[in-house]
């Protein structure tokens, strides 16, 4: 088990839902579990992740997380291109350098993550050179996107409105009391 820090949920997907991208810094778990990574927030989930070599040569994701290694802690890496084995392991000239950590998840994630990082599962699999593609639809998104647009400007209209009538009240008072 890592250090108990702030866990943001994950559920896992389905089996297979991954697209290959032929880019060797692309993960992606095989099925059961997700990656976890650090940021100064606390650890956050994922079942794939672009990754790169920064500038202390730890493996971090596109928001600068630290991909965590099997067993724990940030994975540094020197140059080279990588080769990422089924098992995490990765491989640079030839040498093992480190093993990307697969952790456990679940559909209630809020109780898997309780505590801390859940632990790593038994026999994960990593698949280099795929992602998880988005689930997000995005017609779904600009119809939702386009309906709270149009709700804020009616919210601004009623309060353009209730600005104009206080200012005629405030006008008419002004006329009465002379």
């Amino acid at each position: 088990m890592m250090p108990s820090e702030q866990v943001k949920p994950v559920s896992p997907r389905a089996a297979g839902a991954v697209t290959q991208t032929g880019n060797a810094w692309d993960v992606a778990t095989g099925g059961a579990g997700v990656l976890m990574f650090r940021t100064d927030d606390g650890f956050h989930a994922a079942t794939s992740a672009q990754l790169r070599r920064d500038g202390d040569g730890r493996l971090v994701d596109a928001g600068g997380g630290a991909i965590q290694a099997a067993g724990g802690g940030d994975i540094v890496i020197g140059a080279g291109a990588p080769t990422i084995l089924s098992d995490g392991t990765i491989v640079i000239a030839g040498q093992a350098v480190g093993r990307i950590g697969v952790f456990a998840a679940s559909d209630d994630a809020a109780g898997v993550m309780r505590g801390g990082v859940p632990d790593e599962i038994a026999d994960p699999v990593v698949r280099q050179g795929y992602v998880v593609p988005s689930q997000v639809d995005t017609a779904t998104e600009m119809v939702e996107l386009t309906r709270a647009g149009r709700l804020a400007e009616t919210g601004a209209k009623v309060f353009q409105i209730y600005d104009d009538l206080a200012g005629r009240v405030a006008a008419r008072l002004g006329e009465i009391g002379r």
